[in-house]
């Protein structure tokens, strides 16, 4: 051994004693006489730097590891360069390949293996921990220094996969994403990307069916930027439609609104074009993949609607056009939307809610109705004025109704009509009632500077600079709380945000709690009232400390949630959130949308862009 100038040992070369005579020559002619005395001298002098005999050391004395295999394994993980793609980039650094080298050592322990990883390769100023040494699976897991790839690979293993098959595909789409062209810049979107690997997956005759959609799920969706689509993924179309499928649709959503910007085309019906163009799928595959893109259900062709099926025996129904029906469908898919979600009804939906209440009247009635009477008014003077005389034409053409459901029917369109030609019929008005929200958590306090909506510096790594929530510091394990009566829409792990429970309170109001300690019971379709406890305070995802994250949407677009709960001692911040809706198919899929778009991609779906419509017309052709 010799000194550094910090007075830490180094080794110059190790001296086994492998036989008397050895002994004895150094005996002799002292220690540079010995074969690795001379190895040394060849060596141009080179022996252990002061960390790496700290590690022989280290493995000789406190391990029991005999000299020369300590040795060995030290000089293992000399020699190595980063190793670098055809474009340059690094694909694999250096303490890569040195814990790839110490894993298939085969004469160390897993624990010596992991001590060594300590000490010699993790820096002392990060976070970071040594790779697990503990199996394959885990020790490739480990290696991925993302905490999302790490989850994904892992969720993938689980679902059927081998962590190579992961690693494969993973890589593999970090290549493709990663090319550039002449200019240096990405010659492919994110999506355009998964699409190309999705293409390759879907191609390989080695995989079975069950591990391409596992691909597709646990390393293509993984990948996607949007928290919001993967918590659409996971709540909305998981179990319903493969997850192939689900790329498919948001690659070619993707290719479509580049092409559609700026030209004003009509988003909901060019999209519906882009489904039906998928001939595999059942319809019910395509409402499922349009939530995907907009909740408004509206909007969407797709959805049969349960007071549409209720009349589907009605001879007026079956006579209707597909036009028709359409535009009853419509008017049913609301309907149901706003019951489901606990809205509260206005216009014509509160009529008829009323009319089923005192009249027995079925919704998917009244909405026929509604359909005639605006094809009634069409061929009569299409002013949008619904006169006494088009009622009464329009409830005439309705069959199975009494005389009373007539006579209700004609007095719910205002009360200010007289002579009803049916009969005289008393209407009630629609009273709802409005539950005010309370604090999600009961024992929390304000928050500091940057605890607010609005813009801040990201307090830690990856974490946001436009913060679209109120943070609300508590006690780790305080009870977190729904704010207000409704239904559980997820629950569960969401990459960045930790345990994350989503609720729909109806009347376009939803909220969503994170960072909780992994222990809510809640699941999809709960229900919960007001008050009940939805989880408990914790630090899970990318946080600092013990908090909740609490976000508030409102018809689909981020809010200061102190502009709906009482708040903890301070006002709300003013600032309002500009950017894109909340998430995606949770907001109403705004966009002025714009005409003239032609779709191109190439997918199955927008080959019939060409043939798209811009509107639905006249009403004037229903039956």
């Amino acid at each position: 051994y010799v000194h550094d100038n910090d007075g830490n040992l180094k080794l110059q070369f190790p001296a086994y004693g492998q036989s008397p005579l050895e002994w004895a020559r150094s005996a002799i002619f002292g220690k540079w006489s010995g074969e690795e005395a001379q190895k040394y001298i060849d060596s141009g002098f080179k022996g252990l730097s002061a960390d790496e005999t700290r590690i022989y050391n280290g493995l000789r004395d406190d391990f029991g590891v005999e000299p020369n295999k300590a040795m060995d394994a030290v000089l293992s993980l000399r020699g190595f360069k980063s190793l670098e793609n055809d474009e340059g980039k690094t694909i694999q650094t250096v303490k890569e390949q040195q814990r790839r080298a110490l894993f298939d050592n085969a004469e160390l322990t897993p624990e010596q293996k992991q001590w060594v990883d300590q000490e010699l390769l993790v820096d002392p100023d990060s976070d970071q921990t040594p790779a697990d040494y503990t199996g394959y699976t885990s020790f490739v897991l480990s290696m991925y220094d993302s905490e999302s790839r790490r989850e994904a690979a892992e969720q993938a293993v689980q679902h059927g996969l081998t962590v190579d098959q992961f690693v494969q595909w993973d890589d593999r789409l970090k290549a493709v994403s990663s090319m550039k062209d002449r200019f240096d810049k990405n010659r492919y979107s994110d999506a355009e990307a998964r699409s190309m690997v999705l293409d390759e997956v879907l191609g390989d005759s080695t995989l079975s069916d069950s591990e391409k959609q596992a691909i597709a799920d646990y390393v293509l969706i993984s990948s996607m930027d949007s928290d919001t689509q993967k918590e659409l993924w996971e709540t909305v179309a998981k179990g319903k439609v493969n997850a192939s499928d689900f790329l498919r649709f948001k690659s070619d959503i993707s290719a479509y609104e580049e092409d559609a910007k700026g030209t004003g085309t009509n988003n909901m019906e060019n999209v519906a074009t882009i489904l039906r163009g998928y001939d595999e799928l059942t319809d019910e595959q395509r409402d499922i993949l349009f939530q995907t893109y907009n909740k408004t259900m509206s909007n969407n062709p797709f959805h049969v609607s349960v007071y549409e099926q209720a009349i589907s025996e009605n001879s007026l129904y079956q006579s209707l056009t597909d036009e028709g029906k359409a535009a009853l469908r419509a008017l049913t898919n609301e309907y149901e939307q706003h019951v489901n979600e606990g809205r509260e009804l206005d216009e014509w939906r509160a009529k008829a809610y009323m009319a089923e209440k005192e009249a027995g009247i079925a919704p998917g009635i009244y909405a026929l109705y509604r359909t005639v009477l605006q094809s009634v008014d069409a061929q009569n003077d299409d002013n949008n004025y619904l006169s006494q005389d088009e009622a009464e034409i329009a409830i005439n053409t309705i069959p199975g109704l009494t005389q009373y459901q007539k006579a209700y029917i004609w007095q719910s369109m205002s009360p200010k009509w007289k002579k009803n030609p049916f009969g005289s019929a008393t209407v009630s008005e629609y009273q709802s009632g409005v539950q005010e929200a309370i604090n999600p958590v009961p024992t929390g306090w304000a928050g500091g500077d940057q605890s607010g909506f609005g813009p801040r510096e990201a307090p830690i790594a990856g974490a946001s600079t436009w913060h679209k929530a109120l943070d609300i510091p508590a006690n780790g394990g305080d009870p977190v709380v729904s704010i207000m009566d409704g239904k559980v829409t997820f629950s569960g792990w969401v990459d960045g945000y930790g345990w994350t429970v989503h609720i729909d309170h109806g009347n376009g109001l939803e909220t969503e709690y994170h960072h909780m300690q992994e222990q809510s019971s809640l699941k999809p379709g709960d229900t919960v009232a007001q008050g009940d406890q939805v989880g408990a305070v914790g630090s899970t995802g990318r946080s600092q400390g013990n908090h909740l994250d609490f976000q508030v949407w409102k018809d689909g677009q981020y809010v200061d949630p102190l502009t709906v709960i009482p708040g903890y001692g301070k006002g709300p911040s003013g600032y309002v959130y500009e950017g894109s809706s909340a998430s995606g198919a949770i907001s109403s899929g705004v966009a002025a949308a714009q005409s003239g778009a032609s779709g191109s991609s190439g997918s199955s779906g927008l080959k019939n862009l060409k043939t798209i419509k811009q509107g639905l017309g006249g009403l004037d052709n229903l039956f």
